[in-house]
């Protein structure tokens, strides 16, 4: 019985320590964009590395990012992995579902953020040797 009253304590101290962390993710700027997709906290999400189509996409992003400086729209992340415009929507909206600190423009299919990276302009700039093409979340 100790076993099972510790482990039901821990799965709700689990719960509730889950939904803290994300209520401090999720915040809007000024011009209203979401800055973390909002999530219920009982929500079982596949691990990245448990799907090798979400792995691969999210690892097109950030080397799409270190190339580049900016996130690939869907139809890039496509044309990379050979999928068509639609799976490659869908397999890009799973990977930032699966992985902390990547979200969307609000109601858009545009990357806003993508860690450690940030598509849009912020303080934190990034400078690799001498190079600054980056913005850091």
């Amino acid at each position: 019985m100790a076993t099972t009253k510790k482990s039901k304590k821990s799965r709700q101290a689990k719960k509730v320590r889950r939904a803290t962390t994300q209520q401090r993710r999720h915040r809007t700027s000024e011009s209203g964009t979401s800055k973390q997709p909002e999530r219920s906290p009982s929500t079982v999400e596949e691990p990245l590395a448990e799907n090798p189509a979400v792995q691969r996409a999210y690892t097109a992003v950030v080397e799409h990012f270190m190339k580049t400086g900016r996130a690939p729209h869907y139809t890039e992340l496509g044309a990379t992995l050979g999928l068509r415009p639609e799976e490659a929507r869908q397999v890009q909206h799973e990977a930032a579902e699966s992985s902390i600190g990547c979200w969307f423009v609000k109601d858009t299919d545009y990357v806003e953020s993508w860690a450690p990276f940030s598509n849009v302009p912020t303080h934190y700039l990034v400078t690799i040797k001498g190079d600054q093409r980056w913005y850091g979340q």
